[in-house]
């Protein structure tokens, strides 16, 4: 395996990460607000 397509694989997998990241906090993002609509009543 090269240097250059092992860097390349690389880059893939931190923008596969940065991906699962936002999913992850849009979905924190929404349990946070259904979570204040229910609990300002």
């Amino acid at each position: 395996m090269t240097t250059s397509s092992f860097g390349r694989h690389q880059q893939e997998n931190v923008s596969s990460n940065i991906r699962g990241l936002k999913q992850t906090f849009n979905t924190l993002e929404q349990y946070y607000i259904v979570a204040r609509f229910v609990f300002d009543r």
